[in-house]
């Protein structure tokens, strides 16, 4: 059940940046993250997919615009 700690702490780090600095990961993270309690190895090369996603995507950048009424979300991935 090592694969299955590491699984975990791999999921949390992803949850960390999408709620923190990468709303971009929102859908992936929640869909790997449904299968904490017994990965497999198709989860696990799926959540090594994201972390080489957020590697090649370093250099994006983040801007909210708006207003108290209106709030625009742009994510420059260029």
């Amino acid at each position: 059940m090592k694969e299955a700690k590491l699984y975990q702490v791999m999921i949390g780090v992803l949850g960390y940046l999408m709620n923190c600095t990468r709303p971009d990961l929102a859908f992936a993270v929640r869909k790997v993250a449904q299968f904490t309690t017994y990965p497999i190895i198709t989860y696990i090369a799926a959540v090594k997919e994201i972390f080489r996603y957020i590697k090649g995507s370093i250099n994006t950048k983040h801007i909210l615009i708006g207003t108290n009424k209106n709030l625009v979300n742009y994510f420059d991935t260029s």
